[in-house]
Order: structure tokens, then C-alpha cells, then sequence
């Protein structure tokens, strides 16, 4: 992560940690998209998406806020079907196999809220990097009344009833938390693998997202 990337806008995507977690100890996270037609989403703001959720994790980690597990709530109403042909879907795929695969959380419910008429053509883009127990773990409510379920009310922002500051103060506050870590941020960003010491056998266990295991000298295909 460099410099410019330790500040990016927070109005046409935003991500978050709730402050306080569940009565058994879950930390809750939100993925909303700006449904405003002045703030809509491109792709450059997907690629800055991830760029801040890697930093906000990056704070929670450094900080080691235990928990049992973690909710995500993904707020789709600010996508649309253009955003079908737009958004960089296979940027967006490894992304999400490698916060499945790599990061020290037990992702307990994905929760999808707002979700478009074409939600079925995206969840089958995801579906081949999710494991059968993940597909079980995500749910499509069909209010946002239905995640009260699972996450006392009080909590929650009050974009969703909650008392809780909206989405956007919430964004903003995590900016500054962001930048507040700035040097860890750049730093961190410097470091790269000793691709040498990985072991020969390793594999990864997304499918086929992240390329086929092996070379293709030795590739067999019956």
C-alpha cells in the first residue's frame, strides 16, 4: 500500500468494523455501496475497496481485538446492472478466495441486504471459490429488519434501525483511524514473499481462480 492509497474517499464505497460485537463476542463488518447516483461505484473504487478493507484488518489485527467469529453484511444497493459489465469481477474473485482462505477469522454468515434482480448472476461468479459450509453460512434477507435475527439492533447503524452512527460517519471515522497508521501502512506495503521457500507441494484450495497448480510440462490431462 503507498501513500496515496492510505487515503482513499469513502463515499462511494465503504468498509467498517462495528464497534462493539455481539452478545457471544462476534465482530461485525459492513460492505455497503453508495446507492447515490452522484457517488456511484466504478471500478477504480472497487481495486481502493479492497485496498481499505486490507487496512482496516491490518488495524484489528495489530490491535488484537479477540472475538469468537465474524458477521459480514454486504449492502448491495448501490449496484446496478452496468456494474455487470464494469466491475473487475475476476479482480473481485481473488480478493475474496484470498479473505476466505488467508485471514486468521472465522467467518461465521455473510448476510446479502439490498440485493439487485441480478444478484443470482454475481453469486454464480463467487460460487466456484466458496466452500459447501460458506454457501450455507450466506443468506439473502430480504430487509434489513431480518439481520436484527443475529445482531442486537441497538448496534447496528441507524441506516438499519440501529442506534448506532449512520454508514457514512462510521466511514469517516475509520479514515482517520486508517491514517493514523499510515507509516505501519506504506511499510507493510513493501514487503513481499521469498517465493524460494515456498514448499513444492504447496497448493492452494480456491479452484482454478488463482491459475492451475504445477506447470504445464508436467500437467497431465487425460
Amino acid at each position: 500500500m503507498d501513500e496515496k492509497t492510505t487515503t482513499p474517499t469513502t463515499t462511494s464505497r465503504r468498509f467498517m468494523h462495528l464497534s462493539e460485537m455481539t452478545h457471544d463476542a462476534i465482530g461485525i463488518y459492513i460492505i455497503s455501496f453508495n446507492p447515490d447516483k452522484d457517488n456511484r461505484c466504478a471500478a477504480k473504487d472497487i481495486k481502493n475497496l479492497y485496498k481499505r478493507i486490507t487496512a482496516v484488518l491490518d488495524f484489528i489485527l495489530l490491535h488484537a481485538t479477540y472475538n469468537s467469529g465474524v458477521y459480514t453484511i454486504c449492502d448491495l444497493s448501490g449496484l446496478s446492472a452496468s456494474h455487470l459489465t464494469e466491475l473487475p469481477w475476476l479482480y473481485m474473485q481473488k480478493f475474496t478466495a484470498l479473505g476466505l482462505e488467508a485471514l486468521p477469522a472465522r467467518l461465521k454468515g455473510i448476510f446479502i441486504i439490498n440485493a439487485p434482480t441480478f444478484f443470482d448472476t454475481i453469486y454464480n461468479l463467487f460460487k466456484p471459490i466458496l466452500s459447501e459450509k460458506m454457501k450455507k453460512r450466506l443468506q439473502i434477507l430480504p430487509n434489513y429488519k431480518d439481520l436484527y435475527k443475529y445482531i442486537p439492533k441497538r448496534i447496528l447503524p441507524s441506516n438499519y434501525g440501529g442506534d448506532g452512527p449512520t454508514l457514512e460517519e462510521s466511514s469517516r471515522e475509520w479514515q482517520k483511524t486508517i491514517e493514523s497508521i499510515r507509516d505501519f501502512l506504506i511499510e507493510d506495503g513493501t514487503r513481499i514473499t521469498d517465493e524460494s521457500k515456498r514448499p513444492k507441494e504447496s497448493h492452494n484450495d480456491c479452484g482454478q481462480v488463482f491459475g492451475v497448480d504445477g506447470t504445464f510440462n508436467k500437467l497431465a490431462i487425460d
